[in-house]
C-alpha cells in the first residue's frame, strides 16, 4: 500500500483533543463577541455613496463603442438603482454625512440623469443636516 504524502505527517487525534481544540475556538469566539460589538458600525449612506462613486466611476470607463441601449443599460442596472436605494437613507456617522457633501461637490451638476440625481441631493442635504443638529454630540 502506497502513502498519500499529503497525509503522511498528519497525526491522529482523540476525542479529547478534538474538545479541546473545539472549546479554545469557542472561548476565543466569546472573548471576540463584545470586542466585535464594540466597533463603530458603518454607515450605511456612506456605503451607498462609495457603491455609486464606484459605478459611476465604472461607466465613465466603458468604450466608446457600446451603443446608446447598452449604456442606458449599465446605467440602469447599477449606478441608477443606487440613487433610488440611498434616497432618504440618513446619515448615521460623521463620515456619512461628510459622504453626502462629497457627493453633492461631485454631482451638483447632474450630469448624468438631473431629476434622480437632484433628488438624492436633496435628500442627502436633509440626511447632513438631520445628522447635524441631532447626531452630533459636543
Amino acid at each position: 500500500m502506497t502513502k498519500n504524502p499529503k497525509t503522511t505527517n498528519l497525526t491522529p487525534i482523540n476525542r479529547r483533543q478534538a474538545l479541546a481544540g473545539a472549546g479554545a475556538v469557542a472561548g476565543a469566539l466569546a472573548i471576540a463577541d463584545p470586542v466585535l460589538a464594540a466597533l463603530p458600525k458603518p454607515d450605511r449612506l456612506e456605503m451607498l455613496i462609495r457603491r455609486y462613486n464606484t459605478q459611476t466611476e465604472f461607466f465613465d470607463t466603458q468604450p466608446d463603442h457600446i451603443t446608446d441601449d447598452e449604456a442606458n443599460a449599465l446605467a440602469e442596472a447599477t449606478f441608477d438603482k443606487t440613487l433610488v436605494e440611498l434616497t432618504g437613507v440618513p446619515a448615521t456617522t460623521a463620515a456619512g454625512a461628510l459622504a453626502a457633501l462629497a457627493f453633492i461637490e461631485r454631482e451638483k451638476m447632474g450630469v448624468y440623469y438631473p431629476n434622480q440625481v437632484d433628488d438624492a441631493i436633496q435628500s442627502l442635504m436633509r440626511a447632513v443636516r438631520g445628522y447635524i443638529e441631532h447626531g452630533v454630540q459636543s
